[in-house]
């Protein structure tokens, strides 16, 4: 079974004149389709830099990053982003909807981005809106929504596009309990429904413990937990 994100060797280093900062410190990480991974340690450890390397955002020091067999470093930025596009889905602690488009808009995004007819899109994004319970929030714009809602128009968004993995960090870190055990819900039946891998950046123990693996960033390096 080929990788849906795969690593060798992944390190990132920062400068600031003569000072050098290792984030990571050479990272071997394979990612199967349909798995749920979870990454947790300290702020600062380089949780959210590795998640950043892993969905082409960021260019590493040395190392590979691979999507879909395909070396990000070996290919042009456009073509970068278009396996992005087809490939991967993003989720952050802080939802990045744009604020002047509307729940659904936001959610079509994607595919008006890769150039699907409008009317397919929107049919789509419709049929997501409804299966995150959202069906009559549709015409709503973010500064209308609560944030467990905001965060489930992101995931709806993430996931339009059917993607092989979606890169979550810290997805409930900015949510009650009530809306992050509902943020979670979404993530996992996702997860079941499209056979999409997830990768979680989180700090929240219960979570990761519904996780297939969780690995402890620790000094730039990757520790398996479990």
């Amino acid at each position: 079974m080929q990788p849906v994100l795969r690593t060798r060797g992944l390190k990132k280093s920062y400068h600031d004149g003569r000072l050098s900062t290792d984030v990571l410190r050479g990272i071997d990480l394979e990612v199967l389709p349909g798995e749920k991974l979870a990454i947790i340690g300290s702020s600062g450890s380089g949780k959210s830099t590795l998640l950043h390397l892993l969905g082409g955002l960021d260019a590493p020091t040395s190392g590979t990053v691979e999507v879909l067999g395909q070396d990000m470093s070996s290919i042009g930025e456009k073509a970068r982003g278009k396996l992005r596009n087809r490939a991967l889905g993003f989720v952050y602690q802080f939802h990045h909807l744009l604020p002047e488009f509307s729940a659904l808009e936001n959610i079509m995004m994607p595919l008006m981005i890769r150039g699907t007819h409008p009317a397919k899109v929107e049919q789509r994004a419709h049929m997501l809106l409804e299966r995150i319970g959202m069906s009559d929030r549709g015409r709503h714009r973010p500064a209308e929504l609560s944030g467990g809602e905001r965060q489930r128009v992101a995931i709806a968004r993430a996931v339009i596009n059917e993607p092989r993995a979606v890169l979550a960090d810290e997805p409930t870190g900015n949510l009650d309990q009530h809306n992050a055990e509902q943020v979670l819900a979404l993530l996992m039946r996702m997860n079941r429904e499209l056979k999409t891998a997830l990768v979680i950046v989180t700090h929240d123990f219960e979570l990761s413990k519904q996780m297939d693996r969780v690995l402890r960033m620790r000094d730039g390096k990757l520790y398996p937990i479990r």
